[in-house]
């Protein structure tokens, strides 16, 4: 067991399994060194398999422990793959990450055929959370899912998940943020066996956005108002190891904060789930 600041409370937690997607860059990556420096065994997920063992690389250097997981967010077949691949190597899961996403300028499909922002930053975490479940709830675990302070204002677009109508990329983030938050809360309300949390790590400078056109020039005309990536990190870090968090809540700067309305509305949570639980069907056991 092992002792540490967060904030201004001092905690103390086990040692624990912590898979963490998105981990190759950004706040993912910040938040897996900061983590494996608390001592807690890291699951660096990545697509590209280079980037990932250059993470777990770093940890092992510092003398944390770290397991590469790859996988392409865009393929539900991988995602599934993933879930696989981490029972059959971790016994144990005590803390899942959902922290991978992306923004587009365009309408991009996956491999199944979704719009990709719905599809990677909320089916494919929907999927992967269903399917580590019975992992977390064996330890009683936690899941920790990124959401983003874009969600107010955002509606979900039941009519068109997939983007078919007119497509504007930032209004889709919005929307894919709103659905994280939704789904932390209604994830809650069906499995109170595990901890579900969602957050807003703050406006970051990281690499995110930077390889989407025109919105990559207002990312870095607002460098001088974003974040460092260390402070990106913390609400994360916290939500993963602080012992009391509220199950269901949304997080900012460390402390519990009300969502939008949107974003508290239960029919709509409950609506996104049975239209998710039907786009992963094929892939659930």
């Amino acid at each position: 067991e092992m002792r540490f600041v967060t904030g201004v409370q001092t905690c103390a937690l086990p040692i624990s399994n912590i898979l963490i997607t998105g981990a190759t860059s950004g706040i993912g990556r910040q938040t897996a060194l900061e983590l494996a420096a608390l001592g807690h065994h890291i699951g660096v997920h990545g697509r590209s398999a280079d980037k990932a063992k250059a993470v777990a690389g770093e940890i092992e250097q510092a003398g944390g422990q770290a397991t590469v997981f790859l996988a392409d967010l865009m393929s539900l077949e991988q995602v599934s793959a993933l879930a696989a691949d981490v029972v059959e190597r971790w016994s144990r899961l005590d803390v899942l990450l959902n922290n991978a996403g992306l923004i587009q300028t365009e309408t991009v499909l996956t491999e199944d055929g979704h719009e990709s922002t719905w599809g990677v930053n909320h089916l494919a975490h929907f999927l992967l959370t269903q399917l580590l479940l019975p992992r977390l709830t064996e330890s009683g675990g936690r899941v920790v899912c990124v959401a983003s302070d874009a969600h107010y204002g955002a509606s979900v677009p039941f009519s068109d998940l997939d983007g078919e109508g007119s497509y504007a990329g930032w209004k889709r983030y919005q929307q894919s943020k709103l659905m994280n938050v939704l789904f932390a809360a209604e994830f809650a309300r069906r499995h109170p066996e595990v901890e579900v949390v969602s957050l807003h790590p703050g406006f970051v400078a990281s690499n995110f956005g930077m390889n989407t056109g025109w919105m990559s020039w207002i990312m870095r005309l607002t460098r001088l108002v974003q974040l460092s990536v260390d402070d990106g990190a913390k609400t994360s870090v916290f939500c993963a190891t602080t012992p009391t968090v509220r199950s269901g809540a949304y997080y900012a700067k460390s402390c519990e904060k009300t969502p939008s309305k949107q974003a508290r509305s239960e029919h709509d949570a409950k609506r996104l789930w049975e239209l998710s639980q039907a786009s992963v069907a094929a892939w659930l056991p």
